[in-house]
């Protein structure tokens, strides 16, 4: 897994160019588990700190670990 640190800013601008499509996959591995998720509402918010922000429901309890 890439660390922040590990993405500089113009990867990170140049990665978010290519987002071609609306539906997005989301993942995480923290202390809730490991967890997976389609979304359509994600967008960059700065490239220092590398930062997307995702949209989800947090009426669905399986988005706990996120």
């Amino acid at each position: 897994m890439l660390k922040i640190n590990d993405i500089g800013p113009q990867h990170y601008r140049d990665a978010m160019a290519h987002f071609a499509g609306h539906v997005h996959v989301v993942t995480t591995d923290g202390p809730g588990g490991k967890r997976g998720a389609t979304v359509i509402a994600a967008c960059s918010v700065s490239d220092t700190p590398p930062t997307v922000l995702v949209c989800l429901n947090r009426e669905n309890p399986k988005n706990e670990a996120f």
